[in-house]
């Protein structure tokens, strides 16, 4: 039956997604690329090597770049355990880094302001970059890789842009905000817009940067988190508490008419519309000065359709097949049914189009989708 009713919103559905952004790593500039195309370079929890090479012309200390180097990579693990409950035997992301001079055989190198053979060489498929991720081996048997990471010198990619001009990596989060992206990548995670893995984090790294501390602390806010307005991956775990609007409308006219409309009665005061989740459970609720009322969404595993916003979320390769751990925007075809007892096709999307859109909620009125209710970046909290 919910097959059937997925069927009945296809057009809906392509409708949703076709303007959702392409991204990726690197670009070889070929239009074929391998299966392993970024997927995570390093899997299993054989110890990985990697160091770090700062240019004496850099203010940034080893002492600092390693700090954050380690707690960019707890970031990234707590983050996968919180959120991802399962993985493939033997795919497992690895998270054990240690630290070492430089050389040859180091697997993961940090070059930060470096100029030499290896960088040339993943520099010429960009465009005056500021920072790129370069894988250069991967063994699919071992699921081990080798590669760097390259920030550009500081002051290099504009030299008027931000205190000691643009990068400049020794400022407040600058160099932690950058290597959480770039880690996103090792870790096998695209671009996708609305979490700290967007492909554009100039005005971000330019706002940490700030001497206007309200911009700064915006900036630092960003750059040491993964989720912002959208959701890498969603923790039904935890208790998430989003607040929204009922409606777009913002005379409040459809709003109240959506009220009547699920809950049988006129509202009274002042509406406010909250999506939560609790022990996997997810609530939509519509308050007004008499109470609250509360609709069951159910998105169980039958009625899920899963698309991605042009980047893979932990992407592993491993043996002959590629694999996906999860994808970063999720769409559910599911009923929701009115207090006067009239039943819904709904459709609940996470990470849907436009900016500071987590939770958009729809139903199927007739032949149009009515929204009954959308969270934004201004309006959400509680995210854990």
């Amino acid at each position: 039956m919910r097959f059937f009713k997925f069927l009945s919103l296809g057009a809906i559905l392509f409708s949703v997604t076709t303007a959702l952004a392409l991204g990726g790593m690197t670009s070889s500039g070929g239009d074929t690329k391998s299966m392993d195309w970024e997927s995570a370079w390093f899997l299993g929890a054989t110890p990985i090597s990697y160091c770090i090479e700062i240019a004496p012309t850099e203010k940034l200390s080893l002492t600092q770049a390693k700090a954050d180097f380690e707690s960019v990579v707890k970031t990234w693990k707590s983050y996968r355990i919180d959120r991802m409950r399962r993985e493939t035997p033997g795919k497992e992301l690895n998270f054990n880094f240690q630290f070492e001079t430089c050389s040859a055989a180091t697997q993961l190198k940090i070059y930060v302001g470096v100029t030499n053979a290896e960088i040339n060489r993943g520099k010429i498929l960009y465009q005056n970059p500021y920072a790129f991720s370069y894988r250069t081996t991967f063994d699919r048997t071992s699921g081990l890789g080798q590669g760097y990471i390259w920030l550009a010198p500081s002051g290099s990619v504009y030299p008027l842009g931000g205190v000691n001009g643009f990068p400049n990596w020794s400022g407040p989060a600058t160099f932690h905000g950058m290597l959480l992206h770039e880690m996103g990548h090792v870790f096998g995670c695209g671009h996708i817009d609305g979490t700290i893995m967007e492909a554009d984090l100039v005005s971000k790294l330019q706002s940490a940067d700030s001497t206007n501390p309200q911009w700064a602390a915006g900036g630092k806010m960003y750059m040491t988190n993964i989720d912002h307005h959208r959701f890498l991956l969603l923790n039904w775990e935890a208790e998430l508490q989003m607040k929204g609007d009922i409606h777009i409308d913002r005379t409040g006219q459809e709003g109240a008419r959506i009220f009547n409309l699920m809950t049988g009665r006129r509202s009274k005061g002042k509406i406010e519309a909250t999506v939560r989740t609790k022990s996997g459970e997810l609530v939509l609720v519509y308050r007004d000065t008499l109470g609250d009322v509360t609709f069951k969404l159910d998105l169980d595993a039958d009625n899920r359709s899963s698309f991605d916003l042009g980047g893979q979320v932990f992407r592993t390769v491993r043996g002959t097949t590629g694999e996906s751990s999860g994808t970063s925007g999720y769409s559910y075809v599911t009923t929701l049914t009115s207090k006067t007892g009239v039943t819904y096709t709904a459709l609940v999307t996470f990470n849907g189009q436009g900016l500071g859109r987590p939770i958009d909620v729809q139903i199927l009125e007739g032949k149009k989708l009515t929204r009954i209710f959308y969270s934004d970046l201004w309006l959400t909290h509680g995210i854990q």
